[in-house]
């Protein structure tokens, strides 16, 4: 198994233990992305929380609101 594949088995791993399913669903895309057009650091960061943020909200959109009884 390379190195390559070992490092973005540890990503995915974390990013579910951290409750990330966004980021784990992008960063490997994006870490291609990133490498071929020579972004910095901190802008490939940014997409991938970017990505993560954007998920967060399409699954909170998804969730219905919790029925609560009237007293």
């Amino acid at each position: 198994m390379s190195r390559e594949t070992v490092v973005s088995e540890l990503i995915r791993a974390q990013a579910r233990g951290l409750k990330m399913p966004g980021l784990a669903r992008v960063f490997e895309n994006l870490a291609r992305q990133a490498r071929e057009e020579k972004w910095a650091f901190e802008d490939y960061l940014q997409e991938v929380l970017s990505a993560e943020q954007t998920s967060r909200a399409e699954s909170a959109i998804k969730q219905p609101y919790p029925r609560r009884a009237l007293p």
